[in-house]
This record gives C-alpha cells, structure tokens and sequence, in this order.
C-alpha cells in the first residue's frame, strides 16, 4: 500500500486525490487548515475554454465527461456559454450602441453604451462550473481522508534518495505524525510560503507561487429577470472615474458572479483569514448597477438579492517563469500550483497528471514538459508563456 498526502484541499488537490483513487493500492490523505475548497477554489467565477494547450485540453474534455458522469449541469451549473469582450461607456453623452445584441445578450442596460463588442469565444469553446460544488463532488468520489490541519515538517529517508517518509502535521494544540511515500503541494497562492518552510533552499528556489488578492460579488437579480447564458469580460469607462475591469458571469441558478480586478495585499496564513476590504466591495456594486441597474442594483430600494460579498488569492507564479508549475521537485516530492486565472479551469487535468506521475512515473495524458520544475531549473528558449 502506498501513502499519499496531499496538502491544500482545493480543486488541484482533490483532483489529484480523484485520479489517484482509480488505483486500488493507494492510501490518500488530504490536509488544510482551512478544510475543503476555502480558498479560490470555493470562489471563483468558474470561466473554463478549451483553446489554450494540451493541458487545457484536456481539462476541458475531463470537465465535460465529469458533467455527464455527475449530472454536473444541475449539481455544479456546468454549462456552456458564449463569452464576450466589451468596452461599456457610462455617462458619455453619445447614443447607446448595442453591439452586444448581436451575440444575444439580454442583460445589459439599455442605456450603456457598448462602443465595442468583440466575440472571444462560443459554446464550442467555452463553459463554465460553479467550483465549489465542483471540488466537494470529486471529494466526495474519492478515496481521500480529509484532515484539518496544517504542514509542519517533513520526515525524510536516510537513504540516498532522500524521499519522504512522513510528515508532522499539528491543528494548532496537538501536533502529530501521518506516514506518506509521496507528498503533493497543491496550496495555491500559499505554495511558496509552505515550500520556504519544510522543503531544502534549492526545493523552495522552484516552487515560487504567490498571491493577489481578488474581490467577488454573488448576486441573486429579481426573479422575473432572466440573464443569457454570457460571460462578459468588460472594460468599463464611467465618467468621473478611473477606467475598471469587471467581469460578469450569469450562472444558471438565476444568480450572477460579478469580480474587478486584483489587489496587492499581503496574503494571510491561511485561507480563512482572507480579509475584505469594503471599499473594494463598494466599487464593484457601483460597477455593476452600472452595466445593468434593473438586475444589479444593490442599493436602497432594489430587489436584487446580495448572495455573497467574498475575496480570494490567486496563485501567481512569482520565479523566473509564469507558466504553472506542475511536476515532480525532487523524489516523492511533487507540486501542482501556480496557475493564476486558469486554475478552475487546468485543475482536473493538472490532478490527472499528477496522479499519473505518482502512480506511472510520468505525465501521460498531456505534455506538460515547460511546467516542470525541470523546466525551471533548466530553462530553454522554447520555455515562453504557456498561456
């Protein structure tokens, strides 16, 4: 029986933990401190497209065979969708152009002027999911014991190869030890904090993944309004005010995700101490009453429901390289992390390959060979941006 611990209980984590659950002699352990998808992975906005990579490939065909496998289009809102980006004009004394029309939306005010539309994707390339149900239905399909409880060290072999043997976890009052053969960090923006205090300087040096904080809306519009099945990537120029890049995500349970862009404050120590700045709430509720008042309106008087008023870290590369980082560091010592707005999106096919390296000793399903920590080591001309 061999032991697998996985640390962060997010979408990469609990999908590598899915993966490596189709093998009958694995043992799999996953630990947070913040328990299962706290961080990004229960609140981003959940924009999936196909036409990236291999690697988004092939997370874009397993989100489609994990809908139909768990009824994802009612359990998780996974549906396809047509994805649009806009310059919206706000109080600019022009006639309203409607440019958007043409691709079918019927959520935008009519007094917005679009003054330019551009189509970047339809149903045959993009989708989208709600993630955390998402991640809580792959937990809930594997074989993996969640614990709540936080990386301290790691027990390495004496042996030549140096793999781990064991870790020390603690909760904050007891510390403990779990017997492991592989551990995985799948922390997210907290991957290069955890690596600076449990792997050697030369591990830490390739595993350098930080954060940017993100701020997000979830809002219920009154119940007679519909919204089309749209992503809207705008840019949004309101008279009086600094130029704002919200994005807007009809869902199909009637609500919408609506997120601005990100901030520089220092990342907590953990997922469930992420603070909220309410002026940064504010100016994302004003950015949406003003692309459509009648469905986004938050203020005295509207009908429009406030589900949730939140904020998350993206994991940012912040080493040499601005690709994922995906791969083995060094024996039994593996990563998926680092992969900024893409991560709802390459979670799953970062989770089987990761899976297939633990279990095969190499990446089958997609080439992942610029994400390695090879790849960082040794880095090679072809080595550009893998997005």
């Amino acid at each position: 029986m061999k032991n697998i611990l996985i640390v962060g209980a997010g979408i990469v984590g609990v999908s590598t933990a899915f993966y490596l659950s189709e093998s009958d002699d694995i043992n799999i352990t996953l630990i947070d401190s913040s328990g299962l998808a706290s961080g990004a992975s229960g609140k981003a906005g959940g924009f999936i497209a196909a036409d990236w990579n291999a690697l988004s490939q092939l997370s874009w065909r397993i989100h489609q065979e994990l809908a139909e496998k768990f009824n994802g289009y009612q359990t998780w809102g996974y549906r396809r969708v047509t994805a649009l980006n806009l310059t919206a004009e706000i109080g600019h004394r022009k006639c309203p152009q409607f440019e958007h029309k043409k691709f079918g939306t019927n959520w935008v005010d009519p007094n917005v002027i679009v003054s330019s539309c551009d189509l970047l994707g339809s149903p045959n390339n993009c989708a989208q999911v709600t993630p955390k149900p998402l991640v809580e239905i792959l937990f809930q399909n594997s074989k993996a014991n969640l614990v709540k409880a936080h990386l301290k060290s790691i027990i390495r072999s004496t042996d030549n190869d140096n793999r781990p043997r064991a870790v020390i976890v603690t909760d904050g009052e007891k510390d403990w030890e779990i017997v492991c053969d592989d551990v995985v960090f799948a922390t997210g923006p907290w991957t290069g904090n955890v690596a600076q205090s449990v792997l050697s300087k030369d591990e830490a040096n390739v595993t350098r993944v930080g954060g940017q904080r993100i701020h997000s809306l979830i809002l219920r519009p009154p119940t007679q309004l519909e919204m089309s099945a749209h992503c809207l990537f705008v840019q949004l120029l309101i008279r009086g005010h600094a130029p704002s890049e919200p994005e807007f995500f009809a869902r199909p349970d009637g609500t919408a995700f609506i997120c601005g862009s990100a901030d520089e404050e220092p990342i907590p120590s953990k997922a469930n101490q992420v603070k909220i700045d309410s002026n940064s709430i504010t100016e994302l509720k004003k950015a949406a009453s003003s692309i459509s008042p009648q469905h986004f309106s938050t203020f005295e008087g509207s009908l429009t429901e406030v589900i949730a008023e939140q904020a998350c870290y993206m994991p940012i590369p912040t080493g040499s390289s601005s690709n994922p980082l995906i791969g083995t560091i060094s024996p039994g010592i593996h990563v998926g992390a680092g992969h900024s707005v893409w991560g709802i999106l390459l979670g799953p096919g970062t989770g089987k390959v990761l899976a297939e390296i633990i279990t095969q000793g190499k990446a089958i399903s997609a080439d992942i060979s610029r994400l390695t920590p090879d790849a960082i080591k040794n880095p090679k001309p072809q080595n550009d941006l893998y997005f």
